[in-house]
Order: structure tokens, then C-alpha cells, then sequence
């Protein structure tokens, strides 16, 4: 008798386990759905070994977080024509924002 007290116990806190996993990961599952349905695409640029570099990026307005990023291009902060490279490479990532943002439901 003892015996099958014991195997229910155990039953009951492996019960119990499992069901704590599972609210946990489909807690996270919707907050993460919920993150990524706030998130918007814009254009950013920032400084890195000399360089500044111009991205597109897909940002969660609440926490910051970055969920996508793409390089649209790289200007030497040397490069005599800095300013013009640097505002193209803007207005390109600045359309670049405009399509994925028209591409998404």
C-alpha cells in the first residue's frame, strides 16, 4: 500500500509540473504575439568603426526590442561626399519603410 502512495504522490507533482510549463510557455507564446503585432518598421542609422551605417528595422515600441534589421548602406565618416551619401542612404531607407510597412496586414 505504501507503495502506490508514494507513485501517486509522485504522479500528482509531475501533474503538477507539467501544468505549471505549460501556462508558462503559453503565457509567453501570446506576449509575444502581442510584441510583435506593436511592432513598426523605421529608419536608423548609427556610428561603428568609423562609419556610420544607415538600416531599416523592426522595432517593438514598448521595450525597444529589435526584431529585424536591414543594412541599406555603409559611409565612411571620412568620405569627402559624406553628406550626400549619408542623406540618399536615408531616403532610401526611409522607402524602404514605407514598403514593408504597406506589405504587412
Amino acid at each position: 500500500m505504501p507503495r502506490i502512495e508514494v507513485l501517486f504522490a509522485l504522479g500528482l507533482v509531475a501533474l503538477g509540473v507539467y501544468g505549471s510549463i505549460v501556462a508558462i510557455t503559453s503565457r509567453q507564446k501570446r506576449g509575444s504575439q502581442l510584441t510583435v503585432a506593436g511592432a513598426h518598421w523605421e529608419a536608423a542609422h548609427f556610428a561603428a568603426d568609423h562609419t556610420t551605417r544607415v538600416v531599416v528595422r523592426k522595432v517593438v515600441p514598448a521595450t525597444g526590442v529589435v526584431l529585424d534589421e536591414h543594412l541599406v548602406a555603409v559611409v565612411a565618416d571620412d568620405d569627402p561626399s559624406y553628406d550626400a551619401k549619408f542623406l540618399e542612404a536615408m531616403a532610401e531607407a526611409r522607402q524602404r519603410v514605407a514598403l514593408f510597412e504597406s506589405e504587412e496586414p
